[in-house]
C-alpha cells in the first residue's frame, strides 16, 4: 500500500515524484522487473549471436528489433524505478539492485537517436568482424581476427610480426570505423548527462598510482625479454607486444 510521495529534482531538471510504498511492494517490484528483462535480453543475446555469426542485412535487421524491444522494456522499468523513494529499504540486494534499474542506461536517449546508436553499434561490428589482413609470411593467407590474428598475437614473440598484425589490423579495421565511433561516443557521452552521470577524474587519480606502477612492473619485464632496442624500460609500452589486440 503507498504511504505517501515525495519530490525531488532530477539531474535534467524535471521534477520527480518518488513513491513511498513498502520495502515488500519494492522487492516484488524489483523481482518482477528481473524476470522481464532476463526474458528479453535472451532474446536480445540470441538475435545479436545470430546475426554476428551469420552477418547479413536480415539478421542485422532481427537483432536491431530485437535490441529495441529489449530496450523499450528497460525504459519503462527504469523509469517506473526511479519513482520508487530508496531512502528507507533495509535490504542491501533490494537497494542496490534499484539503483541499478533506476540508471536508464542509453536507453534514456530520444527513440530514434537510440535506434541510430544501436546502427551504428551493428554496422561497426560487421566491419570489425569481416576484417581480413594478409599473412606475414608469405601475404597471400587471409587472416581474420578469430582464430588467426588472437592466436599469433598470444603466442608469437616476434617483435616484427607483432607489429604488422597490430597495424595491418587497424588499417583493415579501425579505420574504417573511425567516423562511426566519433558519433557513438558523442551518443554514449549524451546518455551519460541525460543519466546525471558526473566526471569520472576524481576516480581516475585515485587508482593512477597504482596503475603507473602495474605498468612499470609489466614494462620491465618486457624489457627484460625483448631487451632496449625493442622495448626501453622507461616511457609507454608499444601495444603490440600485450598478447591481444587491445593490449590488455
Amino acid at each position: 500500500m503507498w504511504r505517501g510521495f515525495s519530490l525531488f529534482i532530477l539531474a535534467s531538471g524535471w521534477i520527480q515524484v518518488a513513491l513511498t510504498v513498502s520495502e515488500l511492494e519494492i522487492k516484488s517490484f524489483v523481482q518482477d522487473a528481473e524476470t522481464k528483462l532476463e526474458i528479453e535480453s535472451i532474446k536480445a543475446t540470441h538475435a545479436s549471436w545470430n546475426f554476428e555469426s551469420n552477418i547479413t542485412d536480415e539478421t542485422q535487421a532481427l537483432s536491431l528489433d530485437a535490441q529495441d524491444a529489449y530496450d523499450a522494456l528497460f525504459k519503462k522499468i527504469g523509469k517506473d524505478a526511479q519513482r520508487y523513494s530508496k531512502e528507507n529499504i533495509q535490504d542491501p540486494d533490494v537497494k542496490r539492485k534499484l539503483k541499478l534499474l533506476s540508471n536508464l542506461g542509453t536507453a534514456v536517449l530520444r527513440p530514434d537517436i537510440l535506434r541510430k546508436f544501436n546502427k551504428l553499434k551493428a554496422e561497426m561490428g560487421k566491419k570489425y568482424s569481416t576484417a581480413k589482413v594478409k599473412d606475414y609470411e608469405s601475404m597471400l593467407l587471409d587472416y581474420s581476427l578469430e582464430p588467426e590474428l588472437t592466436q599469433t598475437m598470444a603466442e608469437s614473440r616476434d617483435p616484427a610480426e607483432l607489429e604488422y598484425y597490430w597495424t595491418q589490423w587497424r588499417d583493415q579495421s579501425g579505420k574504417q570505423i573511425k567516423d562511426m565511433y566519433k558519433e557513438y561516443v558523442e551518443h554514449y557521452n549524451n546518455a551519460a548527462v541525460l543519466n546525471g552521470f558526473k566526471e569520472m577524474e576524481n576516480t581516475w587519480q585515485g587508482l593512477k598510482p597504482l596503475y603507473e606502477e602495474l605498468h612499470a612492473y609489466v614494462r620491465n619485464k618486457l624489457n627484460k625479454h625483448y631487451g632496449d632496442s625493442v622495448l626501453k624500460n622507461s616511457g609507454p609500452i608499444p601495444a603490440h607486444l600485450l598478447g591481444n589486440m587491445w593490449a590488455q
